[in-house]
C-alpha cells in the first residue's frame, strides 16, 4: 500500500504534519496568552481542532498581534 502511493501520498503526508504542528502552534500561543479571557480561548481551542486550515489562517491574519500585551 505505502509503495502505491508514491510521491502524492507522501506530500499529502507532509501537508497533514504541518497542519498538525500549526494546530499545536495556535493552542499553545492561545494558552500563553494573557489578554484572551477563558471562554475565548476555548472557542479557538475548539476551532482549531475542528476546522484546522481556515482557523489557523483567520487567526494569524486577523485576530493574532505581533507583540503579547504586557501583563
Amino acid at each position: 500500500m505505502v509503495g502505491e502511493l508514491g510521491s502524492s501520498g507522501f506530500l499529502i503526508f507532509l501537508a497533514v504534519i504541518a497542519v498538525a504542528a500549526a494546530t499545536i502552534w495556535l493552542i499553545f500561543d492561545l494558552l500563553s496568552r494573557s489578554d484572551k479571557s477563558i471562554g475565548t480561548k476555548a472557542v479557538w481551542m475548539v476551532l482549531a481542532v475542528l476546522y484546522h486550515l481556515l482557523t489557523i489562517v483567520v487567526y494569524v491574519l486577523f485576530f493574532r498581534t505581533r507583540k503579547h500585551p504586557e501583563p
